[in-house]
């Protein structure tokens, strides 16, 4: 596409190769617009390219974040929420009964997978994600991320120096406001979580073992500070699960 060579797989035994035996290979990539704006200078080890900085953050997602130990840990995060959420389904339903109106249930599973995602890695909730004053902007944001990076940037295909200074499309505008609303939520999750003293295990969530996990000069080799790190990785772990689960849970209704 553009300047850069794609290879498409179309088969399984293809794939498995590219992403097992030949997975360094295939680790190397193209800069980008989305890398640069949305990836936080490409802290979010998802366009960073293979090599030690890559390496050390990607161990730090699996052990403290994505590991089956530590989702084990928080386990009755889901089971609680999941309870939560139901219990609300029931209470909606006896009000619509009434008044023969319908129920969104792909609003209640982005309702249900969100509370659950955010409860896990920064112990909060959102009892109404379309009215909530963080919730809000934060799904509006999220819409926009999924957008934009499914776009064609053309400094990206074309990666001419003239065309990273002017914004013919538009997207770098958005990308920067999306950029600035999303940092702002995220600032605030771990400036809350800085100011804790003491954390007990069972309430630990993935930000407090990240913050556990690292000091405030592990990353300065990178020319990353501890915070962007933290916030970046967040980020990825939001962005993987907020929009595709609820629609997998949508598509098992039908």
């Amino acid at each position: 596409m553009g300047m850069y060579p794609y290879l498409i797989i179309n088969n399984w035994e293809g794939a498995k190769d590219c992403l097992t035996t030949h997975d360094k290979d295939f680790a190397a990539r193209p800069t980008s617009m989305a890398g640069q704006n949305i990836g936080y200078k490409y802290a979010r080890f998802t366009y960073s390219n293979f090599g030690p900085y890559y390496n050390h953050v990607r161990k730090l997602a699996l052990t403290q974040v994505l590991s089956s130990t530590k989702l084990e840990e928080m386990r009755h995060i889901r089971v609680v929420e999941l309870e939560n959420s139901i219990k609300d389904l029931y209470s909606l339903t006896q009000v619509t009964n009434k008044t023969n109106e319908v129920i969104n249930i792909t609003q209640w599973f982005h309702q249900l997978t969100l509370n659950t995602i955010v409860k896990t890695i920064c112990g909060k909730r959102y009892n109404n994600i379309e009215e909530d004053e963080e919730a809000k902007p934060f799904r509006e944001a999220f819409k926009g991320t999924m957008y934009v990076v499914g776009q064609i940037v053309l400094y990206d295909v074309v990666p001419f120096p003239l065309f990273k200074y002017f914004d013919f499309q538009g997207y770098f505008k958005l990308m920067k406001n999306i950029y600035k609303d999303l940092d702002s939520i995220l600032q605030g999750w771990l400036e809350d979580h800085m100011k804790k003293k003491d954390v007990n295990n069972d309430d630990e969530d993935a930000i407090d073992a990240m913050l556990r996990a690292t000091n405030i000069d592990e990353f300065k080799a990178y020319r990353y500070s501890q915070a962007t790190v933290i916030k970046s990785t967040v980020l990825i772990c939001l962005c993987c699960h907020s929009r595709l689960l609820p629609f997998t849970f949508t598509c098992l209704l039908y």
